[in-house]
């Protein structure tokens, strides 16, 4: 009767062991459900949907619920690995990049967790940067996840689940913002000149706009453009549109940017330079020009360009900014051609 007894409350016990476990699993579903909702909702409120910008938005939700000291997300390109958001020091990047490619080749997709105990871990920057636990988290195809503490992570074994469910979610919302991403790319894109165009522009001057980053525009148009289609046909006139705009484009800085207006008209933009930096950079690249040889293989001809320079100050609207700098432009043509005239 007493071993009956006992094995009555044993089984009691375990009843509600298990619904007390499956409690904690129902409320730690929940959570990793709000934690993916809230990644949705950030990556759908993107302007452009950019993969990095994405990223950048996980990498902020994931700390937010999670004890990370740095997490760092890498893309696959061809057979490395490129951060594309990370809270980590840009100094640092290259180093991380060739320690997650190592941890790739060496885990073979698989992920791995590093701790240091009372020392700090020992690839490249980790002793710099007081690492003592590293979790890198393979993304199939796409990537990988990189999270480094200082301290060594204590997490339970129930978040450390449905912390990988949330990482396998992630790889298919990165993939997702990868797919987005080349689609948006393409209806960016000026199908001649592969530039990117008008609307992308817009949408691009709003958000540096938002962040309040020095803007100087300047809009160039290629002198007597006319005449160069009535002389030498359209199909020349087009290469002329590309070998010019992307010759300008090999000499823009990585934050400078260059778009497809309209017609023989382009637009630069020059993000964190004042105007006396801007003129002589682009009174450079306009000299370069006009000795920069265009050829099909029969035709060889030379062009020149006029430029209108405008400071995109506060409170300007964009099509001011435009209005202005085109003012600019109207003076060069107006002087002659082939300058730079600041509104």
């Amino acid at each position: 009767m007493i071993a009956f007894f006992i094995l009555i409350v044993s089984i009691i016990l375990n009843i509600v062991m298990l619904l007390f476990i499956l409690k904690i699993k129902k409320n730690s579903y929940k959570n990793d459900n709000t934690i993916l909702k809230e990644i949705l909702d950030k990556v759908s409120t993107n302007e452009l949907n950019f993969v990095d910008s994405s990223a950048i938005n996980i990498i902020n939700v994931l700390k937010q619920h999670y004890k990370i000291d740095f997490c760092t997300i890498l893309i696959k390109e061809n057979d490395t690995l490129k951060v594309i958001a990370s809270n980590v020091d840009l100094l640092y990047y290259d180093e991380l990049e060739k320690h997650c490619c190592d941890l790739l080749t060496k885990t073979k997709g698989r992920a791995i967790i590093n701790t240091g105990e009372d020392t700090f871990l020992d690839y490249n920057s980790a002793n710099k940067r007081a690492i003592k636990y590293s979790y890198f988290i393979p993304l199939g195809n796409i990537g990988a996840l990189f999270i480094e503490n200082h301290d060594i992570y204590a997490g339970n074994d129930f978040e450390v689940e449905f912390f990988t469910v949330v990482m396998k979610n992630i790889g298919i919302i990165l993939q997702n913002c990868i797919y987005q991403d080349k689609i948006s790319t393409l209806a960016m894109k000026d199908n001649l000149t592969s530039l990117y165009n008008r609307n992308y522009m817009i949408k691009h001057i709003e958000i540096l706009q938002k962040k309040e980053v020095p803007i100087i525009l300047a809009i160039m148009d290629i002198d007597k453009f006319k005449n160069v289609n009535d002389t030498y046909g359209h199909d020349f006139g087009d290469l002329v549109l590309k070998e010019s705009s992307n010759f300008i484009k090999n000499r823009l800085e990585d934050d400078d940017e260059i778009y497809r207006w309209g017609g023989e008209e382009f637009v630069i933009s020059f993000t964190n330079q004042d105007m006396n930096m801007v003129f002589e950079k682009l009174n450079n690249i306009r000299e370069e020009l006009s000795n920069y040889n265009i050829t099909d293989g029969v035709t060889n001809l030379k062009i020149t360009a006029s430029f209108g320079l405008a400071e995109f100050s506060k409170g300007l609207t964009l099509d001011n900014c435009l209005k202005s700098a085109d003012d600019g432009l109207y003076k060069s043509k107006e002087n002659g051609r082939n300058q730079i005239n600041i509104a």
